[in-house]
């Protein structure tokens, strides 16, 4: 779909962002971009009405902006019924990028959130448009990912997610092209109703590549990073909600990511994966020792499914992993091996019904535990493994000794 500017001339300056692209088959300095790149750009609103403001050698023209293309009218009707704040608080900057064959580039972004309440609840969303100086046509660019900017608290765990631009050269046809870096702020709900983390993670690059009408996802890229690239800088923020809800203090110039909290180790089987959170130790510390969540996602299903037994209140850790091993399915994937507390037992799980037994209660198929008399001190369990595809092993220690156990599943 192409709109048509129409003139209205105005006496308004407005500054411009221009962004050096380089690639194998076209090299653009910063004083080049800037010579291709005359048109300086300004979004207004009026009332519900969107237009783009540009300012050519020839004059001060404005194009009307589709309400649509900003703002959808399902997202628009889904979020005015369940959200804290509005997504749509457009910026009226807006940055230009020359894309390599007269076109440009337009980023729009919003970014609002929420004065006041414990939620410091925030949303915003990034549209990328594309403008023709020669034919004063603007088109859709194809980048419209929804919430791209957001963070809110629930039950005490602060979760947010935040959308990074790299502008490259990516397939080296001498055309600019758009990678999309999603960082997240995790928090982990589980069955007893609590939440842990938060936890970093930091998705792969994916590459919308520039076509005849717009930039196109391209999976073939996905992971790769040209030399050069470059990020686009924030728009209207001094932070993004990653760092307003991870660092201490919220915007710090010294926050330092990779001391977050962060999956640091998972495994999969039978269609299943195991999540594993936690901080990193140190090289001589077992990895296990430095796990504080358990979490699963299922093939098909977005979802996270938490592990209650981390935790009986925010805080209150009552398991650790510093005794587990990390590979808790069984060598042909078939069952879980789960400590359900610090005293045990362990839960063995048929793999293919562990969605149920983490959402609607399902017994486990097996229970394992050293049977001891009610007057007899509780057991300390650990280093739980599989020692075959039906027989785990375990430890359990009292009062400065410790016995080896071995629990074999029936035929």
């Amino acid at each position: 779909m192409a709109i048509q500017l129409s003139s209205i001339f105005l006496a308004v300056l407005f500054a411009c962002v221009p962004f050096t692209v380089a690639s194998a088959a076209q090299h653009h300095t910063q004083s080049t971009i800037q010579k291709m790149q005359t048109a300086q750009f300004r979004l207004l609103r009026r009332a519900r009405q969107f237009s783009l403001k540009v300012l050519q050698e020839r004059g001060t023209k404005e194009v009307r902006i589709p309400r649509e293309w900003l703002v959808p009218e399902k997202e628009e009707a889904e979020e005015e019924s369940d959200s804290f704040v509005s997504s749509f608080n457009y910026d009226p900057q807006v940055q230009s990028i020359a894309v390599g064959d007269g076109r440009v580039g337009l980023h729009i972004s919003s970014y609002a959130f929420l004065v006041g309440g414990s939620a410091q609840a925030a949303a915003g969303r990034d549209v990328f448009l594309i403008f023709n100086p020669k034919t004063l046509e603007l088109r859709e660019g194809g980048i419209r990912r929804g919430i791209t900017k957001a963070r809110v608290r629930d039950r005490g765990c602060f979760a947010a997610k935040s959308e990074r631009y790299l502008i490259g050269d990516i397939d080296g046809d001498g055309l600019t092209d758009v990678g999309v870096v999603v960082g997240e702020l995790q928090c982990i709900e589980k069955s007893d109703g609590w939440l842990a983390g938060p936890f970093y993670k930091e998705s792969p690059v994916t590459w919308y590549v520039l076509h005849a009408n717009g930039w196109m996802p391209d999976p073939h890229y996905d992971g790769q990073a040209p030399t050069p690239h470059y990020d686009l800088p924030l728009i209207g923020m001094a932070c993004g909600p990653l760092d307003a809800a991870g660092c201490e203090g919220g915007c710090s110039p010294g926050c330092d990511r990779s001391r977050w909290p962060r999956e640091i180790y998972k495994i999969n089987a039978r269609g299943v994966t195991t999540h594993f959170g936690g901080n990193v130790p140190p090289d001589s510390v077992p990895l296990q020792s430095g796990v504080s969540a358990l979490w699963f996602t299922f093939e098909g299903d977005p979802q996270n499914y938490g592990f209650a037994s981390m935790t009986k209140e925010p805080g209150d850790a009552h398991l650790d992993f510093s005794d587990w091993s990390l590979d808790i399915f069984s060598p042909n994937g078939a069952f879980v091996f789960i400590l359900q507390d610090t005293y045990g037992p362990y839960h063995i799980v048929a793999t293919d019904k562990l969605k149920d037994t983490l959402t609607s209660g399902r017994k486990p198929d097996y229970v394992v535990a050293k049977a001891v008399a009610p007057n007899e001190p509780e057991r300390v369990y650990g280093n739980g493994h599989w020692i075959s595809t039906s027989a785990v092993q375990f430890t359990v220690s009292c009062c400065g000794s410790s016995e080896t156990l071995t629990h074999t599943l029936p035929e």
